[in-house]
């Protein structure tokens, strides 16, 4: 019996010891390591602690730092109605946020860049006022006085200068106010300006719009001339006439509307404008003058209104593309050469009622009594 008793103690104390030994074997004592994470301009810092068994957790948090702007540059962007601007960039190591501010009492002074007489801009070189240059925003106001008219030759030559804006209180452009501005890429007319004056834009060869408004009356001579970008022109109902030269040169024009007001079209009008390949002439258009399309090479058509009483000599000379026309029954008189060099010329219609012309197989002859003279494609010869 005590034999017996002393196994099952053996035996009792034996499992003891096995399960204490797996006891001890599946303790773990965590180890951890420290990755700290250094706060940005933006976000926290931390401490993350990572045992290799995969726990971790996080503590020692510190405040992000915000941004540090110390060293700013100016952005030279001063116009005559807006301070100038500054910008920063972060002086944290890594991070190229930027902040601008303004400069307070930075506008320009109007009175260093223009001369103004009883309300018109002058002639800045003639004054030493030098070459303005980028875009500029003429201001309604200067030294006091409002803004009328932008003067003869005010900006003459300032080829820097790609971007104008005419207050509204303008409303006159005289003649070569922005001849020479050859960078000069887009103009805001305001509705008050009725007039652009002779030479006007003559050469800004890189204008490639220009809108204008419905308060416009005339179109002076070569105002327009040279401005080789221009693609397309719509002329106002307001206007009534369109000046010599007024586009001549303007070889990327593609379309041009004539509204109903104007009464003349000048002599060269659109000569040389090799790329026009639409023209709309508006009903009020009683005249066009000498090689007003002289030139025009991509010119397909071309429908004259009944207004027209008059065309003159060599208006569609050159127009190589030609191949059709139609002269109504107002038409009293036609200049000489008007379709010399019209190879592509095959089709002219003239009114039945046309008491001057008659078209014959294609071609077009005076009414002379029994005496026919054609005008087809510049000859004169009698029939």
């Amino acid at each position: 019996m005590k034999t017996t008793t002393k196994l099952l103690t053996g035996a009792f104390c034996a499992c003891l010891l096995a399960v204490g030994l797996t006891a001890c074997e599946k303790e773990h004592v965590h180890a951890y390591e420290k990755e700290v994470t250094a706060p940005t301009c933006t976000e926290q810092g931390y401490t993350t602690h990572t045992c290799s068994c995969g726990h971790s957790y996080v503590d020692t948090y510190v405040d992000e730092l915000g941004h540090e702007f110390k060293y700013y540059r100016s952005n030279d962007n001063a116009t005559f109605e807006q301070n100038c601007t500054e910008t920063a960039v972060c002086n944290h190591s890594g991070c190229w946020a930027t902040n601008e501010r303004e400069i307070e009492g930075t506008t320009l002074d109007a009175s260093l860049y223009f001369v103004v007489e009883n309300g018109i801009i002058k002639n800045l070189t003639s004054y030493g006022m030098g070459n303005l240059y980028g875009e500029i925003k003429i201001p309604s106001i200067i030294n006091g006085e409002k803004i009328v008219g932008i003067g003869c030759s005010a900006f003459y030559g300032c080829s820097s200068l790609t971007s104008i804006i005419i207050p509204d209180s303008v409303t006159s452009i005289g003649s070569g106010a922005f001849e020479g501005c050859s960078s000069l890429t887009s103009v805001v007319i305001p509705e008050s300006v009725t007039s652009i004056g002779d030479y006007a834009f003559y050469g800004c060869s890189s204008l490639t719009s220009i809108t204008i408004p419905d308060s416009v009356t005339s179109i002076g001579s070569r105002a327009f001339y040279g401005c080789s970008s221009l693609t397309s022109v719509v002329i106002p109902d307001s206007a009534t006439s369109i000046g010599y030269d007024a586009f001549c040169g303007c070889s990327s024009l593609t379309s041009v509307v004539i509204g109903d007001s104007v009464t003349s079209i000048g002599s060269r009008a659109f000569y040389n404008c090799s790329s026009l390949t639409s023209v709309v002439i508006g009903d009020s258009v009683t005249s066009i003058g000498g090689r007003a399309f002289h030139g025009c090479s991509s010119l397909t058509s071309v429908v004259i209104p009944n207004s027209v009483t008059s065309i003159g000599g060599g208006v569609f000379a050159g127009c190589s593309s030609l191949t059709s026309v139609v002269i109504p029954n107002s038409v009293t008189s036609i200049g000489g050469g008007v379709f010399a060099g019209c190879s592509s010329l095959t089709s002219i219609t003239v009114g039945e009622n046309n008491a001057n012309y008659k078209s014959i197989d294609g071609n077009l002859y005076t009414k002379d009594g029994t005496t026919l003279v054609q005008y087809a494609i510049g000859k004169t010869a009698t029939t």
